[in-house]
C-alpha cells in the first residue's frame, strides 16, 4: 500500500495521530527532518508524505539521484546528481 499524506500513514498503523500532527506542524514551520533508513523501510514513502506538508506558497528543492519522490506543485526543483 501507499501513502501519499501523513494522515494516510495513520489509517495505515504506521504513524501515530499525535506523531503525524507533530511532523506536519515540524515541516509547516520550516524545520530541518532527517529521514534515514534501510532499504524498503519506507523513506521515499515518508519523504512524499511530508513534502505534501509542506505549504503551497514554498518551493520544494529535492536531491535525489533516484527520482520516486512526488509532487503535483508547480514549483518543484530536482537537483542533478553531482560527481565530487
Amino acid at each position: 500500500m501507499r501513502a501519499n499524506h501523513l494522515d494516510e500513514l495513520v489509517v495505515l498503523g504506521t504513524l501515530t495521530a499525535p506523531a503525524a500532527s507533530f511532523l506536519d506542524a515540524c515541516v509547516v514551520a520550516g524545520l530541518n527532518i532527517l529521514v534515514a533508513g534501510g532499504t524498503q523501510a519506507g523513506k521515499t514513502t515518508m519523504l512524499n508524505c511530508l513534502t505534501a506538508a509542506v505549504p503551497a506558497r514554498e518551493r520544494v528543492i529535492t536531491c535525489e539521484e533516484v527520482f520516486e519522490l512526488l509532487d503535483a506543485r508547480l514549483h518543484v526543483t530536482r537537483a542533478a546528481h553531482l560527481d565530487p
